[in-house]
């Protein structure tokens, strides 16, 4: 097959919400995402499950437990979830196979420079009071929550502080009072023929970065994000592709779409294409 992926038509949606809400069944009524640097994100609150329950939840959408392995990832996770209401949430890493060596849900290795874990909660005295991981728990909590709630011995008394942010705890695995968090990787499908066959979710607009459809617009208007530049395509029944720069806030509304080499080079713009991919592609 070609780079080009064949024509089926793809509904774009990004609802950047956290999923509060279930069912009667006790399931997730709706799956939203959060876009961040070619990934997305899924904050669950409840219901709450077991680690590989909620891990389970996860890859029935294409997803699986979040891996942070950069600051930049830690620091935008932390910055969405600091504001919640839930103190800790699941992420994708465990030593269940071998106590303290982590490994992510994609089989590499927790690198040392990635540990996030609680450094302790000094009261003034020197001790570092709830230090992770605890090994006292070796063998019994293999599995890696973020935490926002630990505890310190204070006049003979346990006592619970809430610090500043998240933090790595290792928890127990069978433990059902977390929330989770999903990561899935936004398809480039129509551009790259090895992305054409993944299919991340029913509802993506094929992404071309650093690309610009030339002498082909309908409109040109101001959005503040991509998902209202693409809704505005939805709406113009002559819109086929959209450029978009996410520094200049520019949206391009285009009469039409185009194959790779029909592309300018771009510094700031994205070319996102509504009608050319086919997900079932191989």
């Amino acid at each position: 097959m070609t780079g080009i992926c064949t024509p089926r038509t793809v509904v774009f949606q990004l609802v950047f919400v956290f999923l509060h809400g279930h069912g009667s069944s006790g399931e997730v009524s709706g799956w939203n995402w959060i876009e961040h640097d070619s990934h997305e994100y899924a904050f669950i609150e409840s219901p709450v499950y077991t680690w590989e329950v909620a891990r389970q939840k996860c890859i029935s959408q294409g997803a699986d437990l979040v891996i942070v392995k950069t600051v930049d990832k830690r620091d935008f996770i932390v910055s969405v979830i600091n504001d919640t209401n839930s103190k800790s949430w699941w992420i994708g890493a465990t030593d269940r196979e071998n106590e303290g060596q982590y490994i992510w849900v994609d089989g590499s290795t927790v690198q040392e420079k990635e540990f996030d874990f609680f450094p302790g909660l000094d009261l003034g005295d020197g001790v570092l009071n709830d230090k992770q991981p605890n090994p006292l728990s070796a063998g019994k909590q293999d599995c890696i929550e973020l935490l926002k709630q630990f505890y310190a011995i204070e006049a003979g008394i346990p006592k619970s502080y809430t610090v500043d942010r998240h933090y790595w705890n290792d928890q127990d695995c069978t433990a059902k009072k977390i929330g989770y968090i999903c990561e899935k990787k936004i398809s480039n499908c129509g551009f790259d023929e090895k992305d054409c066959g993944t299919h991340y979710r029913s509802t993506v607009v094929c992404k071309s970065p650093h690309k610009r459809l030339i002498g082909n617009a309908l409109w040109v208007e101001r959005a503040q994000s991509i998902t209202t530049c693409v809704t505005t395509c939805f709406k113009h029944p002559q819109c086929k592709s959209v450029n978009f720069s996410k520094s200049t806030k520019l949206c391009e509304l285009n009469s039409k779409t185009s194959n790779y080499d029909g592309l300018d080079e771009s510094d700031n713009f994205s070319y996102w294409d509504m009608e050319n991919c086919d997900f079932n592609a191989s």
